[in-house]
């Protein structure tokens, strides 16, 4: 079995965004000021996965927060997020977290968001193989899109990359969401899904 500690941190979007501090931040102290205002993970989950060569790969969940004040999602596997919109004439709105839930069962997240529609993730690695699927339900009615970040745990450690994402439809009349996903053949510790948008009306619909 393989064992990586990753961290203390990682470069993603909740540590470069300009947060207005009037000094310049460390990556940690920027995490501490995002989990001031949103709810973050406490303590670390081990996460083993399965890699293509058998050896195995174990690494920890983080104190990273489950939606950052910039409308992230960071997703560990194993883990289901689910955000809540309130849609507004001009767009999604904000999201809100509403719930979590992780291999142990669902999360104390505090007092949940209130919300119109709902759009959930789950990270997962199929049965006895190193694939993984990220799975969403869509419950807005619109078509959506985002952006995906992937965290692949490799024999230097793990290493990030984008990934291509598919529209998500808007869920048909009668249904509760509209279910889509996405796989890869390799294991993926964490993703970080951001910029989730209303993808315009007549716009392609392609996998980018």
């Amino acid at each position: 079995m393989r064992k990586c500690l990753i961290w203390p941190v990682l470069a993603f979007s909740l540590m470069l965004a300009d947060d207005g501090f009037a000094q310049p931040q460390t990556p940690a102290q920027a995490l501490a000021a995002v989990c001031a205002k949103v709810p973050c993970r406490k303590g670390g989950r081990s996460v083993v996965l399965r890699t293509p060569d058998n050896r195995g790969f174990e690494g920890k969940t983080q104190p990273y927060p489950y939606l950052d004040d910039h409308g992230t999602v960071i997703l560990f596997a194993g883990e289901t997020i689910t955000i809540g919109f309130n849609k507004t004439a001009d767009g999604l709105g904000a999201p809100v977290l509403l719930k979590v839930s992780d291999p142990d069962g669902p999360v104390d997240i505090g007092a949940a968001g209130t919300a119109a529609a709902s759009l959930s993730f789950t990270l997962k690695q199929d049965d006895g193989k190193p694939s993984m699927m990220l799975t969403a339900a869509n419950g807005v009615p619109t078509t959506l899109k985002y952006s995906l970040q992937m965290f692949v745990p490799t024999a230097d450690g793990v290493r990030s990359g984008h990934s291509s994402t598919c529209p998500l439809m808007a869920p048909p009349a009668g249904v509760a969401s509209f279910g889509g996903f996405e796989s890869w053949p390799h294991p993926i510790l964490m993703v970080a899904v951001s910029d989730i948008r209303i993808l315009p009306t007549g716009s392609p619909q392609v996998c980018n």
